[in-house]
């Protein structure tokens, strides 16, 4: 069993700057339905680890074709091996809906949430250097 994977967006990217143990497959500006459809099957992510954390939903968009941001998260968090799995909540000022997706995935698989409202920058979007730094050490 492998340690640690980071998967998303551009948050994940800057937690895995502060998180070198562990394996990212993110992309910045990436979305649900991109990343499923350009990684699902990465033999990177069809491994078991201790802890998974996903970021994704930010980049998401109204009415996101072919699938809902759901669909994707839940599939996505479905095949996810791991004994923990840690989401990264998006700011539910700006993303409310993605914001509720997440809280109700990690609620019915049992996971665990990292808020980041306390920790974006000038954005609202993206955590500062300390915010990601927080984040970071938050996962274990």
């Amino acid at each position: 069993m492998l340690e640690c994977m980071i998967l998303g967006d551009s948050i994940a990217a800057g937690i895995s700057q502060h998180k070198k143990e562990c394996v990212s497959i993110s992309r910045v500006g990436i979305t649900s339905h991109k990343w499923y459809s350009d990684f699902y099957d990465n033999p990177t992510f069809n491994k078991k680890y201790k802890i998974v954390v996903i970021s994704l939903s930010t980049n998401d968009y109204k009415n996101m074709a072919p699938h809902s941001t759901e669909e994707f998260l839940y599939n996505i968090r479905k095949r996810a091996d791991a004994q923990m799995v840690i989401w990264i909540l998006p700011n539910p000022i700006l993303k409310p809906k993605q914001y509720k997706t997440i809280k109700a995935l990690a609620k019915e698989f049992d996971d665990k949430t990292l808020e980041t409202l306390n920790h974006v920058g000038y954005d609202s979007i993206h955590p500062t250097v300390e915010g990601y730094k927080e984040l970071a050490k938050q996962i274990k």
